[in-house]
């Protein structure tokens, strides 16, 4: 194919690399891009999947050793086939770590803050926090103070390149920021920018949020903080994502078999499904992972028939360690 204005041409066949940069081997079904090799195995682009199964299907038993990337290529990669690889969070925390949040605070004469988000440092581990600051903090070590008055809630993000393991987020610390307000097309919108320090008071990287509520034109506010964390291994967060990512369509499947066989006494629905940690049984301070599903059963035309509930749990093979402050540690992190 001509490019125009010039003398050269364009063959997307003469490229030795497709997909992915994996190395195309177009002889085994006839036409470009048909079938690549990702390394431990090959794949199929005429259906998404590859013909053989993952070498590590064993670690991700729940879903088809067939998929690519884990069957969600947005939130994993499969550099070579072996596996769903690291998040692609991961290739955002360059050094340090990186974080994202939901936040709310208000602030009249005193301050209370609180938020929640994850946090990726740059091997792909992860930590869920909760942070409490101002009044919220039963462990203040000093006075937190806005200069001016706010309600606000908003969402947030972080560049921490102080903190280059997530399981450094977990304990005190504080938030200097600057907070100020807006309107944009007759909506109140609420900022801050400023940056984070650890419980050593040394500044470990700056974080800004956006949200709507009200709040003085500008204001400064200092915010001892305590956060909770519960920290991943890399490998073990993409295993607990991929079984909690999968509990919904399989217990959807399920109640689908359990409703062809009691025909018309009812009908069973996916309530809820969520990940716990449930203490192991003569282990000290040991906790397992376990995503946890309710199912509901609604009686069709019987009288004084009440729903039931069915509870299922499906435990994930990963354990925590727990401290004396609640916050939980993979099992499978090293120092």
């Amino acid at each position: 194919m001509p490019l125009m204005g010039t003398d050269k041409s364009y063959n997307p066949t003469s490229f030795r690399r497709g997909f992915g940069n994996h190395e195309k081997d177009d002889e085994v079904y006839g036409f470009n891009g048909s079938n690549l090799d990702m390394g431990e195995r090959l794949y199929d682009s005429r259906i998404a999947l590859a013909p053989t199964v993952d070498p590590r299907f064993k670690d991700f038993s729940s879903i088809s050793p067939y998929v690519f990337a884990g069957d969600n290529p947005i939130a994993f990669t499969d550099d070579n086939g072996e596996g769903p690889g690291y998040s692609v969070l991961k290739a955002l925390a360059v050094v340090g770590s990186i974080a994202v949040e939901t936040s709310g605070s208000v602030s009249l004469g005193a301050i209370a803050t609180a938020s929640k988000g994850m946090a990726v440092d740059h091997k792909g581990n992860v930590a869920l926090y909760k942070t409490k600051g101002g009044l919220l903090n039963s462990q203040t070590k000093g006075p937190s103070f806005n200069s001016g008055a706010n309600v606000f809630v908003g969402v947030g993000a972080a560049v921490l390149p102080g903190l280059t393991d997530v399981r450094q987020l977990k304990g005190k610390g504080g938030n200097l920021a600057v907070n100020g307000s807006a309107a944009v097309v007759g909506i109140p919108i609420e900022w801050s920018a400023g940056v984070v320090a650890n419980s050593d008071d040394q500044i470990v990287g700056a974080n800004a949020s956006i949200g709507l509520g009200i709040s003085t034109p500008v204001s400064v506010s200092w915010v001892n903080t305590l956060t909770e964390i519960v920290a991943f291994t890399a490998a073990d967060y993409q295993k607990i994502t991929l079984l909690s990512e999968g509990s919904w369509s399989r217990h959807y499947l399920r109640a689908k078999e359990w409703n062809s066989q009691i025909k018309d006494l009812g009908i069973w629905e996916v309530a809820n499904s969520y990940l716990e940690y449930i203490p192991v049984k003569g282990k000290k301070d040991i906790y397992e992972a376990t995503v946890t599903t309710n199912m509901i059963f609604k009686p069709h035309g019987t009288a004084g028939a009440r729903e039931t509930q069915t509870t299922v749990s499906e435990p994930t093979g990963v354990f925590f360690t727990k401290d004396k402050d609640g916050n939980l540690t993979s099992t499978s992190f090293t120092d």
